[in-house]
């Protein structure tokens, strides 16, 4: 399913998420009650930047929908953004 429409673009990954889970709640929630199911989640890509530390954080608003459907959050971060 694909719930982003702006790749790396991490604002808006959870602006789309956020559209995403409030219009989708009782499909996923559906989906939540299967068993054997091991994880039900969205992974944000971001790329890494050249940086001593690098920190994204979730809206609490995020965090409250994905915490209703006991939907995992999780970040992959890709190699190096050549532009930053």
């Amino acid at each position: 399913m694909l719930v982003v429409h702006q790749a790396m673009n991490f604002p808006q990954q959870v602006s789309d998420a956020i559209e995403f889970l409030r219009n989708n709640r009782e499909e996923l929630q559906r989906l939540r009650s299967f068993e054997g199911l091991d994880f039900l989640g969205l992974d944000f890509g971001v790329n890494r930047k050249d940086a001593f530390g690098q920190f994204v954080s979730f809206p609490s608003e995020l965090v409250t929908l994905a915490g209703e459907i006991r939907l995992g959050l999780e970040v992959s971060i890709y190699g190096l953004d050549e532009n930053s």
